[in-house]
Parts: structure tokens; sequence; C-alpha cells
């Protein structure tokens, strides 16, 4: 039996999002998964969004990290700056 090589992973799938990426998130939890309709909060209905550093979002820990790329729409490009 033949083994397969495994198939190559593009690197920036798995390379860390830069600290000052701006993130969406809802403006009453301050979380992406909350904005994304994933996990809604008491206050989501009505609520808002700003956008916060990841940075921030990781000092906050409110929750795991993979929500804050996981819809590319959370993700503000216009407003990154390479660290």
């Amino acid at each position: 039996m033949t083994e397969r090589a495994a198939p190559k992973r593009d690197p920036r799938i798995d390379a860390p999002l830069p600290s000052s990426m701006m993130i969406t998130v809802c403006n009453s939890c301050l979380t992406a998964a909350c904005w994304q309709g994933k996990l809604f909060c008491d206050k989501s209905h009505g609520a808002g969004t700003e956008e916060i550093s990841v940075k921030q979002l990781r000092k906050m820990g409110r929750e795991h990290s993979s929500y804050w790329d996981a819809d590319p729409r959370a993700i503000n490009w216009r407003k990154h700056a390479e660290d």
C-alpha cells in the first residue's frame, strides 16, 4: 500500500493574527461570535458593532481566537497595519 503525502497547507492559515488587526465585534458583549450569529448575548437584539484590536481581545479573554477570523467580514483589512 502506497502512502499519500499530506496536502500542503497555506502557512497563512495557521499564522497568528497580528496584534494590530481590527476585528468587528458586538458592542454589547464585545465578542465576534455574537456579531457573527454563533453565540448571541442577551443584548444582541438592537446592538451595534465596534472594532477592537486583536491585542485588546486577547487581553479581555472573552472568547477563543478562532472566532476572530472565522468570518472574513469580521476582519477589517483596511485598518490593519503590520506589527
